[in-house]
């Protein structure tokens, strides 16, 4: 039988490494792109279409369900426990400033407050008649909106965590949906 050499297994783990950073590249580059196509088609509030949702479940099915190890009936259990940890994910991070295709001032799409909010700020500063106070005060509501957000999204992770074993959680926290 061959036994793996201290080096062969060294190779190995840095192998897994790099596709793994490879992989959240591709990642990290998708929604950056998303985020600026939304910004230039007019930064409106981000909504959950149907496909956008299909979408989501794809994603979220194709990155963990096989790697969780779980049941159908486990699976029905946390998929919309992930969906909303994803969603959540997703806003803390770009604080909803992007928008959907299509969306402009003119028609903003439906009202998502942190998206509101980071729209309002974006114009205030733009604006050159914005006063100080106008500034700050759109600054406080992103603040508030990013920290509602923050707060859902610790909500959904207890929850999350809850649901699942000690592997689980790992796996989760290497995918970044728990911490």
């Amino acid at each position: 039988m061959f036994q793996a050499s201290g080096f062969e297994k060294e190779r190995e783990m840095i192998q897994h490494r790099a596709v793994l950073m490879f992989v959240l590249g591709l990642g990290m580059a998708g929604a950056l792109s998303i985020s600026a196509l939304a910004q230039q088609n007019g930064g409106g509030a981000k909504t959950d279409t149907g496909d956008e949702q299909q979408n989501r479940a794809r994603i979220i099915r194709g990155e963990l369900a096989d790697v969780l190890g779980v049941t159908q009936s486990e699976w029905q259990t946390l998929e919309p426990i992930l969906d909303k940890v994803f969603v959540l994910r997703s806003r803390n991070r770009f604080g909803g400033g992007g928008g959907v295709a299509g969306a402009t001032d003119a028609n903003p799409g439906p009202a998502i407050p942190i998206a509101e909010a980071s729209r309002d700020l974006r114009r205030a500063v733009t604006s050159k008649d914005a006063t100080v106070d106008e500034i700050k005060a759109k600054l406080q509501a992103l603040r508030d909106e990013k920290a509602k957000i923050r707060a859902e999204l610790a909500a959904a992770r207890a929850e999350l965590k809850a649901a699942v074993n000690v592997r689980q959680q790992a796996i989760l926290v290497l995918h970044q949906y728990l911490e």
